[in-house]
């Protein structure tokens, strides 16, 4: 948005997704919604 003026901002779609704690969710190349398990080990570490 910041590189392109003319862009707006628009609701994809209106579809839940059951999430779960630990991953990210994200819409891939194809448009679908996506997750990957989140890097959390330096966080881990700082806790101990």
């Amino acid at each position: 948005m910041k590189n392109n003026p003319r862009g707006r901002k628009a609701k994809v779609t209106n579809e839940r997704v059951q999430r779960q704690e630990g991953f990210l969710y994200f819409i891939d190349k194809s448009g679908y919604v996506a997750r990957t398990k989140m890097n959390r080990r330096g966080r881990m570490s700082r806790r101990r």
